[in-house]
């Protein structure tokens, strides 16, 4: 029975692993786990290896972590004879032993520094110090290679593999230098061994295209005329070198382009000298030049090219046009507020591609023409914002039947998604929070379990930044958390959560329900968390944590002590507080009594009280954003009261 290798494709160490077994024929029966939908922090997945990272290897219920020790077992029991990729010889396992170290201490610990801002928090900017890290590593590594083709000597070991798979995505942001010659010979040796080809590229292709989305360099997926022309493109088989022009770095305004285009807009064609803008003449003209056939996107017939013409103008003085007047302010202005006369035009200009819809599936007829492709990108673009109304139901059926069309779907969706997050990022909510605070990491756990973006602001309850005039001015309470909604200013967690998610989120949430006496219910806890749980917990710590009091007031440990008995009962005959689903409620109360137990253990005897919290802190988003605020709270408290 192969073992089982828990792995993601865009992770390095788990292609070196798979790279390895492919190469000594050992088999393993994959199983993926997808670390940007949070798999890896599910219950599941923790339960089986608490470090939850990957790769993991469960051989028959032995269960081991960390690809460099995963590979050496493999070879130890899977492989009878000697293997030049990781010798008996005690000397060079010795060796290849500190290359692993140097690839888990510097490589792969530099490509964590590097990346994570960038993967979990929208960071668009490399550290710099870490970028010039990267740069000595690399130096360290030609000083192996100084007399050796490969890291250990002159044949290749799994050294070489795990090493190569790190650099290889670090590669993509701090290219080797020039300079150092033996390294980037010994990288393309590394990558062209066979079994290597074999099981990195397609996860390096995927790594690739996800970092240069993250960090910019698919800026013009942003643009929807932009990626109009490259759809039709598409459709058509007419092929397009790519140059990207980032907007939101005013690349567009360099000298260079402007010599190019004056008017300084994306998408612009260089065909051999002949520069064109605006996407719609630049459709135009690649289907007459290279098209030699009639096409039904943009048929020859005259009276049909007039009527895409005329649809492709509604766009250009319509819809794009107001796509402009409400984002420009935005993207470049720093502003967050969307012009609401603006929005009133753009849901009117549903009503207009509604009439064009009457007797039609598409906007010149019963086929989809480069009209529908033009408008269509504009209209997913606009819908972020401006929702197209349900009662127009032919808009509603043809944005559909455009978004499903095989190349718009292909080029489309990727820009579509990152303008959707990037959109949803610049309007986001201010939080002013905490790490330490309960109620602030509650918010979080919720923001962050319904995808509701919030730009965070830390304020530093400890030494006093919540008592500043600037902040007294935002929240007159001066407590934590506080949100900041385009200048619609609440406080209170509880209110916090139930607002974001009437506002942000369309659909029912088991997390908050619409059914009135499911809301009642979460209501009513709510009210147990502020005015019982979160009382006795300021009542308790406040004389401690801002008076200097070494003391815990044992009246008020002993009504926290009480209180756990309140949460058993609500228990009786749930797994949860309001039922046997998690909700807002049960995140609240948790933040709150993780903190109290740090004093006031939770008694043995309330089964269901600790099964209950240990089920709410392994929720996936709850152990993602608690955690680190948990940990610093403890060590904070352990150092005043010692």
């Amino acid at each position: 029975m192969a073992p089982i290798l828990y792995h993601q494709d865009l992770s390095p160490p788990c292609r070196a692993v798979r790279i390895v077994a492919a190469a000594l024929n050992i088999p393993l029966e994959l199983k993926v786990i997808n670390l940007l939908n949070r798999e890896h922090l599910s219950p599941e997945f923790v339960e089986i290896n608490p470090q939850h990272t990957l790769p993991c290897l469960d051989d028959n219920g032995f269960i081991i972590w960390d690809s460099h020790v995963i590979i050496a077992y493999l070879i130890d029991v899977y492989v009878k004879g000697d293997t030049s990729l990781y010798p008996k010889d005690v000397k060079i396992r010795a060796m290849i032993h500190q290359r692993n170290h140097f690839d888990t201490g510097v490589l792969f610990a530099k490509l964590r520094q590097l990346f994570i801002p960038v993967h979990t928090q929208n960071e668009k900017e490399l550290n710099p110090t870490v970028v010039k890290e990267i740069e000595e590593a690399y130096k360290i590594i030609e000083a192996f290679l100084s007399k050796h083709n490969y890291l250990c000597g002159n044949s290749l070991t799994v050294a070489d593999i795990s090493c190569a798979t790190t650099i290889q995505m670090v590669n993509v942001a701090v290219p080797i230098p020039e300079e150092c010659v033996k390294t980037l010979n010994w990288l393309d040796r590394v990558t062209n061994f066979p079994p290597y080809i074999q099981e990195n590229a397609d996860g390096q292709i995927k790594l690739v295209n996800r970092l240069k989305s993250l960090l910019g360099d698919k800026i013009h997926d942003l643009s929807p005329p932009c990626r109009a022309v490259r759809i039709i493109a598409a459709a058509l088989n007419i092929p397009l070198e790519l140059k990207v022009v980032n907007l939101l770095e005013k690349e567009h305004l360099s000298p260079e382009f402007v010599k190019i285009n004056p008017q300084k807009t994306v998408p612009c064609l260089d065909d051999n000298g002949f520069i064109l803008w605006d996407s719609h003449v630049i459709i135009a003209y690649l289907i007459n030049k290279y098209i030699e056939n009639d096409t039904p996107l943009y048929p020859k017939d005259l009276k049909i090219r007039s009527k895409i013409d005329q649809r492709n103008h509604f766009d250009s003085g319509v819809l794009f046009a107001k796509l402009r007047e409400l984002f420009i302010p935005v993207w470049f202005k720093g502003s967050k507020e969307l012009n609401p006369s603006t929005l009133e035009d753009i849901a009117k200009s549903y009503e207009f591609i509604e009439a064009f819809l009457e007797n039609n599936d598409y906007l010149c007829g019963n086929h989809i023409t480069i009209a529908d492709i033009s408008c269509a990108t504009s209209v997913n673009y606009s819908k972020v914002v401006v929702p197209i109304p349900k009662e127009l139901t032919k808009t509603t059926a043809w944005i559909e039947r455009v978004n499903s069309f095989p190349p718009f779907a292909e080029v489309d969706r990727p820009g579509q998604l990152a303008l959707e997050a990037a959109v949803k990022s610049i309007m986001a909510p201010i939080l002013y929070h905490q790490d330490v605070s309960p109620p602030s990491r509650a918010v979080r756990i919720v923001a962050a379990a319904l995808n509701i973006p919030l730009e965070l602001v830390s304020i530093n309850l400890l030494t006093k930044e919540h008592l500043s005039p600037e902040f007294i001015k935002i929240n007159p309470q001066h407590t934590l958390p506080c949100l900041d909604d385009n200048g619609y200013i609440l406080w209170d967690s509880h209110v916090i959560i139930a607002y974001l998610i009437n506002k942000y989120v369309e659909n029912d949430t088991p997390l908050y329900p619409k059914d009135l006496k499911m809301r009642s219910r979460i209501d009513q806890r709510n009210h147990f968390d502020t005015g019982v749980l979160f009382a006795k917990l300021r009542e308790l710590f406040v004389p401690i944590l801002y008076k200097g009091s070494k003391q815990l007031n044992p009246v008020t440990m002993e009504d926290i002590a009480k209180s756990y008995e309140f949460i058993e009962a609500f228990l009786e005959n749930n797994q949860y507080l309001c039922g046997n689903h998690i909700t807002i409620a049960d995140i609240s109360c948790v933040t709150t009594v993780e903190m109290l137990q740090l004093v006031v253990p939770i008694p043995k005897e309330l089964i269901k009280t600790v099964a209950w919290l240990e089920r709410v802190k392994n929720y996936p988003p709850f152990a993602e954003v608690d955690k680190p605020g948990q940990m610093a709270l403890e060590a904070a408290l352990k150092s005043i009261l010692k």
